[in-house]
């Protein structure tokens, strides 16, 4: 465990090296510590080596399979390598392990629409996130962001209305992640006179 900590503390210092040597002296002494693994495999992609990074954070699920921060962890570095069959596996996994995980829905969504450019499937994700985080109000403003992003402005506005009903601040984030939708007339006619 020692060797564990002083390998986290170098990595939030951002000496990855160190914090590999670190972690690596951990998993000599206890092969089963999934986290030591999880996080040489954090530091190697901090690093730019992402072949080793996987190879690293694949041992850590394999020690913990029911572990879903490191499904997603994964999912993200898998997506980052161009390994996306397999990073939409792993956002897959994140949600059945923990679907009330923070982010899930929000990063599985933006997948196919990053990946596959399906709107649809997109939507759908988002649907299923709602049932189980109806209070993640940032699931509603990203299905008006797909909604827009996809050709469906008075769809989009309907469903803004909604939103910012529950949390009017969260048009921001909207915003910043479509430019459709910050160019859109209707849709800032509809935050304007929603405040109003």
């Amino acid at each position: 465990m020692t060797w564990y900590y002083l390998g986290d503390c170098y990595e939030r210092l951002e000496k990855y090296e160190t914090a590999i040597e670190n972690y690596r002296k951990s998993v000599n002494l206890e092969k089963q510590f999934s986290d030591a693994w999880m996080g040489m495999g954090i530091c190697f992609n901090e690093l730019g080596q992402k072949a080793e990074a996987l190879t690293h954070m694949k041992q850590a699920t394999k020690l913990e399979p029911e572990n879903p921060e490191y499904w997603f962890i994964i999912a993200e570095v898998l997506l980052e390598s161009g390994n996306f069959d397999e990073a939409g596996n792993a956002y897959l996994k994140v949600t059945e392990l923990d679907p009330y995980h923070p982010e899930v829905w929000l990063d599985y969504s933006e997948y196919f629409i990053t990946v596959m450019g399906n709107y649809d499937k997109a939507l759908e994700i988002i649907e299923d996130g709602t049932y189980f985080q109806p209070q993640n109000y940032a699931l509603a403003f990203r299905r008006v962001a797909y909604l827009i992003d996809s050709g469906k402005e008075k769809e989009a506005v309907r469903e803004l209305i909604i939103a910012l009903s529950q949390d009017y601040n969260g048009f921001a984030d909207l915003l910043e992640y479509s430019e459709k939708a910050r160019l859109s007339h209707a849709i800032n006619e509809a935050i304007i006179g929603f405040k109003e």
